[in-house]
């Protein structure tokens, strides 16, 4: 079951960049079902990014890889490689247990793929607040620069998370149960996304699955 899931993820994300499974008629999906997804604010959750509302963020970040691979010993990170090196700073290499690398079918660059043993979501955390900081190097309070586009899967639970930036992110799950309790645990950021959507002018598509937007 997991050897499937993660082969097909991979092969999704190696297909297609994984924000473009959010949109139109496009989904990420497990054994040939439609997966269900919800995107959060993260920094835009508050009026405006400074220092304090950085390091809010990162809190909101432990809170959900907490709740996704606080059980985990074993987790699989996705990686769109455009710069080399950028986990070197952030994983001990005798705890890579697989480190696969393809080519990208929808653009110039490579998909790395690996399976890590990790004993807490400490490391985890580290890569969260890593991507928050991404673009705010004169706010970053020590944490590695983190830039290519990383995404965290958990095989157990068949969880896929995407922090894309500070902004945000995307969840993506096989089974309802789990998207259910994670929606309700992190209601109020999806639905600050919503709202920023709305006032943009898009209109809101509600489905069992997920929610989406159009104009």
């Amino acid at each position: 079951m997991t050897h499937s899931f993660k082969q097909q993820v991979f092969n999704q994300l190696q297909a297609a960049y994984i924000s473009d499974y959010t949109t139109g008629d496009r989904y990420l999906t497990f054994d040939h079902q439609r997966s269900y997804h919800f995107r959060m604010n993260l920094s835009y959750y508050y009026e405006s990014i400074t220092a304090k509302t950085l390091t809010k963020t990162v809190g909101i970040v432990r809170e959900l890889i907490d709740s996704i691979f606080s059980d985990e010993q074993t987790i699989v990170i996705a990686q769109y490689i455009y710069q080399r090196k950028q986990l070197k700073k952030l994983l001990d290499p005798s705890q890579i247990r697989l480190d696969r690398f393809r080519s990208l079918l929808f653009e110039q660059g490579t998909l790395r793929l690996l399976e890590y043993s990790i004993e807490s979501p400490l490391i985890l955390q580290k890569i969260g607040a890593s991507l928050v900081y991404q673009d705010f190097s004169n706010l970053n309070p020590g944490y590695p620069h983190l830039v290519n586009p990383t995404i965290l899967i958990n095989l157990r639970k068949e969880i896929v998370l995407h922090i894309y930036d500070d902004r945000g992110c995307d969840v993506f799950c096989k089974e309802e149960k789990d998207y259910l309790a994670l929606t309700n645990q992190f209601q109020p950021y999806i639905e600050s996304y919503i709202r920023d959507m709305m006032q943009l002018d898009y209109t809101v598509l509600t489905s069992p699955y997920d929610v989406r937007f159009t104009k």
